[in-house]
Order: C-alpha cells, then structure tokens, then sequence
C-alpha cells in the first residue's frame, strides 16, 4: 500500500467509524452477519467494494463537473448508439474479469511465499495490482455513465 492509498482508507475507516447507523431491518442484519461468519474476509471485501464504488462515484461526479464539448454542436439522438449498447451490454462481465485479476494478485501477495518465490518481481505486481484497481473504478465510473445516459434518452 502506498502513502496515498493509506489516506484514502484512513480517511475512509474514520468516515465509517464516524457514522451512525439509523433503525436497523433485522432480518438484513442477520442475512449479513450469517454472510461475515461463513467469509473470514468479508470486512475487508466490504470495505474495498465500498472504498472502489466511492472512487467510481468521485470519478463520475467529476467527470459530470466538466463544462461540455463545445466543439459538439450535433444533438444527441434519442438511444445509445450502437458502440455504446455494445460496451453496456459487456462491462459487468469486463469488470468481474478485471475483480477477478485483482482478487489473484491480492491472493498472490497474501502467500507466505510471496516473496521467496515472487521478491524479484513484487514491485511489477504491485504497480499491476494499482493499475487493475484503477482499472475497476473507471469501469464502475463508466458504467454508470452508461446507465445514466440510458436513462436519460428514455
């Protein structure tokens, strides 16, 4: 972990510790602590889905922050054309493709072995595990970039 994502997940276990939970569904509470008892991981899976789903949401916002092209004049047509129906229909397998990269690495750097059988190699590991969890945020921020621009053409 670098020092930046060092402060991302400080920042954001303080937000979390920080926060109060309003009335709780029990029956959820309970299908969710019955998950966390039979997955050893599930904290940290939650808190990184949460930390990547925050990230795709900062990248879209900021995105949306951006003035519009003004060099396009043309109107939008009232569908997703056909490149981006093509790339919606695709993204969630590409983004389960590219989680299941980053699960690899992260299950390649929690071997004990690690660096016995990987040292001379951790730092190219290491910068493909950032580019990959990169990778998911820019998918996340674009599908749902997508999604909203579905919903907004009807």
């Amino acid at each position: 972990m670098n020092a930046q994502e060092r402060e991302l997940l400080t920042s954001f276990l303080d937000q979390m510790v920080q926060a109060q939970a309003g009335p709780k569904d029990m029956e959820a509470e309970t299908l969710i602590r019955n998950a966390a008892a039979r997955q050893p991981d599930a904290l940290y899976l939650l808190v990184q889905r949460a930390m990547q789903l925050d990230y795709a949401l900062k990248a879209t916002q900021a995105e949306a922050a951006k003035p519009a092209d003004k060099g396009s004049s043309k109107p939008r047509t009232k569908k997703l054309s056909f490149k981006e129906t093509r790339e919606l229909e695709s993204i969630e397998q590409t983004i389960l493709d590219a989680e299941t990269e980053v699960k690899s690495l992260e299950e390649l750097f929690a071997a004990p072995d690690f660096y016995q059988t990987h040292g001379d190699q951790w730092e190219k590991l290491q910068k493909k595990l950032n580019e990959s969890r990169h990778q998911i945020a820019r998918l996340y921020a674009r599908w749902e970039e997508l999604e909203a621009l579905k919903s907004s053409l009807g």
